[in-house]
């Protein structure tokens, strides 16, 4: 039987969808409000990441949020006591990247625990990027193939990116700069270097943007 919980949390509101078999509950409401439920059956498996991809786009993050907790992150993305001390705040409301961060302080591998909760930690879009996991977030991402500055403006959504350091795009020739130049707009302020050495039309962007290699 299916059973799966994804929390999503807006500036201002939440959502909460737990799938059991084919029944799938809907909590929603103003974030600290109490919660309106809404129950849908029957619903296949899949709808679930659909639901979530439609709430992602209207801006809902998935997972807790606690912003001076992920700032204070973000701004020491080295200091392991601070996604410490976010990972208890996270495991008292049963989020899974709080025994993400946990597994990996302690050295216990984690990719069960990544295919257990898929939405909340690495949706299945990742699985064509090379990346690099350092307690809890992705540190360095690299594109090799099939690169869309669709799919980068979604990574820069996603929690798991929330501290990402390095960006590699390389041998990607058809990248245009106008296009990636927008979705950087909306880089993590932890993002220092970005390589896209070997693709000439984006030279440019060197000139612009602080820690572009082209």
């Amino acid at each position: 039987m299916s059973d799966e919980r994804v929390h999503l949390e807006s500036a201002t509101s939440f959502v909460e969808l737990q799938l059991r078999g084919t029944r799938l509950q809907h909590a929603f409401g103003p974030l600290g409000g109490p919660p309106r439920v809404r129950i849908e059956a029957p619903v296949e498996p899949a709808r679930l990441a659909d639901r979530v991809r439609k709430l992602e786009r209207k801006g809902y993050r998935v997972g807790f949020h606690h912003a001076e907790l992920e700032a204070a992150i973000v701004a020491d993305p080295g200091d392991p006591a601070r996604r410490l001390v976010f990972a208890d705040w996270l495991l008292e409301r049963r989020d899974p990247r709080g025994e993400l961060i946990t597994r990996m302080a302690a050295g216990v591998g984690i990719e069960e625990h990544l295919a257990a909760f898929p939405l909340h930690l690495a949706p299945p879009w990742m699985a064509a990027l090379e990346l690099e996991w350092h307690l809890g977030f992705v540190r360095t991402l690299a594109f090799r193939e099939h690169f869309d500055v669709s799919l980068l403006s979604r990574i820069f959504r996603h929690p798991s990116f929330m501290v990402l350091e390095e960006l590699a795009l390389c041998d990607l020739q058809w990248v245009r700069a106008p296009a990636l130049r927008q979705v950087l707009q909306h880089r993590p302020s932890s993002l220092g270097r970005i390589d896209a050495r070997g693709i000439p039309a984006l030279a440019e962007l060197a000139r612009e943007i602080p820690g572009f290699l082209a």
